[in-house]
């Protein structure tokens, strides 16, 4: 797959017309990318013996697989997240249409 997860458009159930984005990572994934990371990790330290111009490229391996890594950490983004909405409505403006929770606000009780 050439992306690391799908975006869709959901609805909350019991919620009609609550538009929200549910992002799935592929089933697999995770697993899949450390067997990956592992060769490339050992073909990026095999590269040294060629010669100086080559060099070790594991330094290169583990900082591609960090930044994949925090791409698929869905939990920290939707904390990003919340806290960009939180300072955007303390000093910027009102955030129309999600509560806290990310439900409408429309529906309040």
């Amino acid at each position: 797959a050439a992306s690391l997860a799908q975006v869709h458009v959901a609805e909350i159930k019991g919620k009609p017309g609550s538009a929200v984005a549910v992002k799935v990572q592929h089933y697999g994934l995770r697993e899949q990318m450390a067997a990956d990371f592992g060769v490339l990790e050992t073909m990026g330290s095999q590269v040294e013996p060629l010669g100086p111009a080559a060099g070790n490229l594991t330094w290169l391996v583990r900082d591609v697989r960090a930044a994949i890594e925090r791409e698929l950490d869905f939990e920290g983004e939707a904390k990003n997240a919340d806290k960009t909405r939180q300072i955007v409505r303390t000093h910027i403006c009102e955030v129309e249409g999600l509560d806290d929770d990310g439900g409408d606000d429309d529906d309040e009780e």
